[in-house]
C-alpha cells in the first residue's frame, strides 16, 4: 500500500507569479505594482496580457490564464519580445 498516494494535498491557491519576456512586461489587470510585488499566487481564471517594448512585437502567446490546477495555459509556447 502507498502511505503517500494516502496524504491528501492541499488545493492548490492559484497559479504562481511568472517572468515576463525579456524586453518586455506584463499587464495585471486590477493590480497595481505594489500588489504584483508582494503577491505570490494569482486567482484561478486570472488572465495575464505579455507586452514588449514599444520597437518590439510580441511572438507567442499574448495572454495565459491562471487554470483550475494551478498552471497558466500554453506554458509549453514560450512568449518572447
Amino acid at each position: 500500500m502507498c502511505g503517500a498516494c494516502d496524504t491528501p494535498h492541499p488545493p492548490t491557491p492559484g497559479c504562481q507569479i511568472i517572468h515576463p519576456p525579456r524586453d518586455g512586461g506584463i499587464r495585471y489587470r486590477g493590480l497595481t505594482p505594489e500588489e504584483v510585488q508582494s503577491v505570490r499566487f494569482l486567482p484561478f481564471d486570472y488572465e495575464i496580457e505579455y507586452v514588449c517594448r514599444p520597437d518590439r512585437e510580441i511572438v507567442g502567446p499574448k495572454v495565459r490564464k491562471c487554470q483550475r490546477d494551478g498552471t497558466w495555459t500554453a506554458m509549453g509556447h514560450p512568449s518572447r519580445c
